[in-house]
């Protein structure tokens, strides 16, 4: 009796009765992802598992043993999908490409040489992820709940975290390490901007520890709509080139006990952009090479 009630609280709360593990191969993965249900894990053993195209499915969660390799995949739509403990690398797409997702979970893996792109999405979360020589490390459009923690971008040659047209972003406990800028390239820790008419708004970035030759935290494109309602608190920033935080066109801006310093053969000393009529509103301690940010550090025009 217990147990039949049991099953009908699940039912109630639209909840799988059941969890299976199937076993998938680089040879059976396809008949393993389309069979598989809702709260299932689909174990990916050591092996290089081919480009692969999804779509659909809800509720799944892979779960990679070590050496198993994921070469570029593309997935649309879906709800719900986890991915734990795997390393991505680019083949056809990037390491992974998702469109129109419900609920992603990234979450002790790697990417390298490659980066995660989600296009229309909503509810993705990265955590404890490895992101090695990325171009970009993590690309959103159009993402409505997007945050990356505790994560690492390691000698990236572009911006390790690229949002446009996001909202409800959180970039806390990530470390950016050795970013080089390629040429005249101007990269950054992570690029905010508004598209097709989305405003950018509700970014929280917080204790991170960003070190490399390029620039900040930024938002430039104070035409398309700016930035709004940005919380940007005790983060290490160093930078080598001028812009260590962005907020072109920003509105409602919290900067709170941070520290700016100039790397080692900086191009540029730090500064913070606030042109198109930005107001930041500076609490606590924030500070540019160990000194108080003053007024000619804040550029309006």
């Amino acid at each position: 009796m217990k147990l039949a009630l049991a099953c009908l609280a699940l039912l109630a709360l639209g909840l799988p009765s059941h969890a299976a593990t199937l076993a998938a191969s680089p040879t059976t993965l396809d008949a393993a992802v389309y069979a598989a249900k809702s709260g299932d894990i689909i174990a990916l053993p050591a092996g290089d598992y081919a480009p692969f195209r999804g779509k659909s499915r809800v509720g799944l969660t892979f779960k990679c043993a070590p050496g198993a390799i994921i070469n570029g995949w593309y997935w649309q739509n879906g709800k719900d999908l986890t991915f734990d403990g795997c390393t991505f690398k680019p083949a056809v797409y990037q390491g992974f490409r998702i469109d129109g997702v419900d609920g992603l979970t990234i979450t002790n893996s790697k990417f390298v040489d490659t980066g995660l792109k989600v296009v229309n999405g909503k509810r993705v979360s990265v955590d404890k992820t490895v992101f090695l020589r990325s171009s970009t490390g993590v690309s959103g459009t159009h993402v409505y709940g997007l945050s990356v923690t505790r994560s690492a971008f390691r000698l990236s040659s572009s911006d390790g975290i690229q949002c446009g047209g996001c909202t409800d972003v959180v970039i806390d406990h990530n470390t950016f390490d050795g970013t080089e800028r390629p040429g005249s390239q101007h990269p950054d820790f992570a690029q905010f901007w508004s598209l097709d008419g989305v405003i950018t708004a509700r970014v929280q970035i917080t204790d991170n520890v960003a070190v490399g030759n390029s620039q900040g935290f930024c938002s430039f494109n104070g035409a398309a709509g700016g930035i709004e309602d940005v919380y940007m608190a005790r983060n290490r920033v160093w930078t080598g080139m001028k812009w260590a935080a962005a907020f072109v066109n920003g509105r409602r801006i919290v900067m709170e006990d941070n520290e700016f310093r100039a790397i080692t053969g900086a191009l540029a000393q730090p500064a913070i952009d606030a042109r198109m009529g930005t107001v930041i509103e500076f609490r606590g301690k924030n500070t540019i090479n160990g000194l108080p940010i003053t007024a000619k550090q804040i550029v309006l025009k």
